[in-house]
């Protein structure tokens, strides 16, 4: 039973590693994004950007954390709880570009896989 328990975590562990370095790539398709629309003058994706910056930051954190199993794994999850939830959240509002829909689509996969461990 001990095993199983283990094996579990190891798997729960790799699915958060996994949506976790899925959002930090889709974060960067998303700036990338607005960073085009910033230079033909739409600011209107300035508040997203800001928040997927930090989505990337805490995700990259969230997965390096999880590679290594590291103790504080929990705490920087229900962090990215919450950072992920405010990213979801702005670019949910811009949703009409495929960029922010996958931002958003990730953040709430890694809402997810964070609960599960939390």
């Amino acid at each position: 039973r001990k095993e199983s328990s283990a094996a579990s975590d190891v798997y729960k562990r790799q699915a958060l590693v996994n949506i976790a370095n899925e959002c930090t790539q889709h974060g960067d398709e998303c700036i990338d994004h607005c960073i085009e629309l910033f230079k033909s003058g739409d600011t209107t994706v300035a508040k997203c950007a800001e928040t997927v910056n930090e989505m990337i930051v805490m995700c990259h954190a969230l997965a390096k954390m999880g590679t290594y199993q590291s103790e504080q794994l929990v705490a920087v999850a229900k962090i990215c709880i919450d950072v992920c939830q405010v990213c979801a959240d702005e670019c949910g509002k811009h949703s009409k570009h495929p960029q922010c829909k996958a931002c958003e689509e990730s953040c709430l996969e890694c809402i997810e896989e964070c609960k599960k461990i939390v």
